[in-house]
């Protein structure tokens, strides 16, 4: 189950985004960062984020190799 003394313990061992990407391989590195630089939120998307009155802490769960993780995590990031 999941509870919040679990997310804030695998939270505590997660890794920063930079961290993650780079322990993938070559090309699953270059799908990342090749990602991350040609996303960019919408306007709403922005103004909704810029609208949150505190801070929110975001854990993902995926795998370098996934073609999914690697079209929506850069959003994140």
């Amino acid at each position: 189950m999941l509870t919040p003394d679990l997310l804030r313990s695998k939270y505590a061992q997660a890794c920063a985004y930079t961290d993650y990407v780079a322990t993938g391989k070559p090309h699953h590195r270059e799908s990342w960062e090749a990602f991350h630089d040609n996303v960019s939120l919408t306007e709403s998307q922005r103004n909704l984020v810029a609208g949150f009155t505190r801070r929110v802490h975001a854990l993902a769960l995926s795998g370098v190799w996934c073609g999914d993780c690697v079209q929506h995590l850069p959003f994140l990031a």
